[in-house]
């Protein structure tokens, strides 16, 4: 199905785990992944496949231009209304980027339509971002958005091993361990995507820094992924459906070190089987970049993937890096990205 309309946001990886136990260990907190419902895929190149497992008030002023924030939103509380994100000096688009790093919260966008601080902001910043028509209201019914920090249960788990060949990342059970899917033969890039589908729980990333089993497999895997332990985090966030004109935000470290610019379009660009490909360019001219990302698991009309920087232009020319992603259905129809990993610029 050809995409409609993007918002992406690359945010801070909020990449805090569900524990504090070994990657390896026996005994753990498990994370229990977000609910999802069936959605066809809204990248074109995508099978469509699934492998059975698992508000108001006045005016802030019109922005015209991309600023500095007047605060780092990666160091900003969470819970914050429009309101007060208006009173504290951040922009339109850093309101939505503030939004999504929250988790797209109702108290921010009552009316539900996708568009967040629309009655506290200016239409015209509204507007300059999102295009005409903004949409309507379509849904009062809870928005299920996965979560970036799934809700857990403290369970006790004994790995055991498994008796009949998994050859496919999918079927691997939930609950398992690093060094379960190293032994069962995978590569560190599906299992990326395995801990993605898990809800990123800390069984598999023991020290919290965002990238998983790092300490089970070889080190120029992972930084064939994640890059190398100098990169910065980053979170592209995308929402197809919705507004009309093709959006992304973002930032986090990676901004602030300007590997990548806090807004601009997207589109899709091409890709193949189980591959999609999209091209950002920025709203400040500073260049464009092209992102792909290669799905290993289908499961409940979602996609789990491991992504990286394809190329760029400008500013972006050299930057390296890449992650997880979760993508997969949310509220009023719309299909949502969650892109979490790391960037940097490779000294030459």
């Amino acid at each position: 199905m050809p995409r409609r309309v993007l918002l992406v946001a690359i945010l801070t990886a909020v990449l805090a785990a569900s524990c504090s136990r070994d990657e390896n260990a026996s005994t753990v907190t498990v994370g229990v992944g977000a609910d999802a419902t069936s959605s066809t895929s809204q990248h074109p190149s995508v099978s469509s496949a699934v492998v059975t497992t698992q508000a108001a008030g006045t005016t802030a002023s019109t922005e015209t231009t991309t600023k500095d924030s007047a605060m780092p939103l990666g160091g900003m509380e969470g819970g914050l209304f429009c309101r007060e994100l208006a009173d504290l000096g951040l922009t339109y688009t850093e309101a939505v980027a503030y939004w999504a790093r929250d988790r797209q919260p109702d108290r921010m966008d009552a009316d539900r339509n996708g568009i967040p601080c629309e009655t506290v902001y200016d239409r015209a910043a509204v507007v300059a971002f999102w295009g005409e028509p903004l949409p309507t209201t379509t849904s009062t019914t809870a928005a299920a958005i996965p979560t970036t920090l799934p809700a857990t249960t403290t369970t006790t788990t004994t790995t055991t091993t498994t008796t009949l060949p998994i050859d496919v990342i999918g079927d691997v059970p939930p609950g398992k361990f690093c060094r379960d899917t190293h032994t069962m033969g995978f590569g560190y890039p599906e299992t990326v995507a395995y801990w993605m589908r898990e809800g990123m729980p800390g069984r598999m990333d023991a020290d919290s820094n965002g990238v998983p089993c790092e300490t089970v497999f070889p080190a120029d895997d992972v930084e064939r992924v994640f890059g190398s332990p100098a990169a910065l985090s980053v979170y592209f966030f995308a929402t197809f459906g919705g507004a009309p004109e093709p959006r992304f935000v973002a930032t986090g470290p990676a901004v602030d070190a300007g590997l990548i610019c806090p807004a601009g379009t997207a589109g899709y660009v091409g890709g193949g089987n189980n591959r999609w490909e999209d091209e950002y360019v920025c709203d400040d001219g500073t260049g464009t970049f092209i992102a792909g990302a290669d799905i290993y698991i289908y499961a409940d009309g979602r996609e789990y993937a491991a992504w990286s920087i394809v190329s760029g232009t400008g500013l972006y020319a050299d930057v390296t890096g890449g992650g997880g992603t979760d993508t997969g259905p949310a509220d009023n129809g719309l299909w949502q990205d969650h892109m979490y990993g790391r960037l940097e610029r490779p000294e030459r």
